[in-house]
């Protein structure tokens, strides 16, 4: 029997030694993100790049065609009215110049000569010693000498005023915006040599996409920021809207003008334009669109947290009703209370009561 009660210890105690502990792995909850449901004002702004001009520029060129011997001005610059900002080569219209001018001289000897003639027929004429037909051509020549002499004058000053051509002066003063063509380059008469910003008011110019084009009216405000002046901020009032597309993404021209002071703001700089648009007439609830989902039957609904306490949460379904879609989201105009966690990211595979891992408060 002793024997018996010793085999049976043995036995039991060599089972117990080859037994292993189980040990009870935690679930891996999976991360989502969430946004929490506040309604907001309808208006947002938005923002556009734009580029910073002077109210009034204009394209500056000769009025004669030639090669550009010389430019005196270039890109920044500030210029004065009647500033000489650039030459062509001037000898071809020197020589023409001299040539009217020897042409004048010539016809006016001319004249000199047939009037002489004219007073002699004239004397001779009336003493019937020559003929009507001799005093007649003396007279049509002493009028043809006359006529000469008045073309071969306008000739000189045709000219004249083409060789002062050759000189690009400003036509007021301001800033040189633009070169648009280089020495030694030869140029026809109206090839744009500089681009002139005229002294006086500053715009923004700035173009938005047809979905808000509609929105936008003369005598909105807008906030332009510059960032090469320290993002300097300056407001500004809309001006101009555009009624044809530029092509550019089927965008509009729009242009606002810079409200004083403008100090260290200069044509040229490159702006941020802020502008408000109105979506609605009430407060709404915007989410991504992405946060809605619709079954099979066309419920539309959310998955939202609930019992959140740590970096835990529940995921619960929520029927929603929604409205317009915009470029901030779909507005959710039933369902959904102010302080309600929405998930937004990562929601592909939950179902309603998993548990989920959310982020840290502050984080979304």
């Amino acid at each position: 029997m002793k024997k018996y009660i010793v085999v049976l210890l043995a036995t039991a105690a060599l089972l117990g030694c080859g037994k292993k502990e189980e040990v009870v792995e935690a679930p891996v909850l999976r991360p989502v993100k969430y946004q929490v449901v506040e309604k907001t004002g309808a208006d947002l702004a938005r923002d556009f790049s734009g580029t910073i001009k002077a109210e009034t520029e204009s394209n500056l060129s000769f009025r004669v065609s030639g090669t550009i011997e010389r430019k005196f001005v270039k890109l920044g610059d500030t210029i004065s009215r009647g500033q000489t900002l650039a030459e062509l080569d001037r000898i071809d219209y020197e020589v023409k110049y001299q040539a009217s001018i020897a042409n004048l001289e010539k016809t006016k000897a001319n004249l000199v000569k047939a009037a002489a003639d004219f007073e002699r027929y004239q004397k001779l004429y009336f003493n019937d010693n020559v003929s009507k037909a001799e005093y007649d051509s003396s007279l049509a020549l002493f009028k043809s000498g006359k006529a000469q002499v008045e073309a071969a004058a306008k000739q000189v000053k045709y000219d004249n005023l083409q060789l002062g051509y050759t000189k690009l002066k400003a036509p007021a003063s301001g800033t040189i915006a633009e070169e648009l063509s280089e020495e030694n380059e030869t140029i026809s008469a109206g090839t744009p040599v500089y681009m002139l910003s005229l002294d006086g008011d500053l715009e923004v110019e700035f173009f938005i996409p047809e979905s808000l084009i509609g929105q936008v009216k003369s005598g909105a405000e807008v906030l332009i920021t510059a960032d090469a002046a320290q993002k300097r901020e300056i407001m500004g009032v809309v001006t101009q809207v555009g009624t044809v597309s530029t092509g550019f993404g089927r965008t509009f021209p729009v242009k606002a003008k810079l409200t004083p002071p403008t100090e260290g703001i200069k044509s040229g700089m490159t702006a941020q334009v802020k502008l408000n648009f109105k979506f609605s007439d009430e407060d709404v609830v915007i989410l991504p669109l992405q946060s809605v989902v619709t079954d099979s039957l066309g419920v539309t609904y959310v998955y939202a947290l609930e019992g959140v306490s740590g970096n835990e949460g529940t995921v619960k379904r929520v029927d929603v009703k929604t409205g317009k879609v915009t470029t901030r989201g779909i507005e959710i105009t039933d369902g959904l209370v102010n302080g309600d966690l929405v998930i937004t990211a990562g929601m592909s595979k939950i179902t309603e009561g998993q548990k989920v891992e959310v982020p840290p408060k502050g984080v979304r």
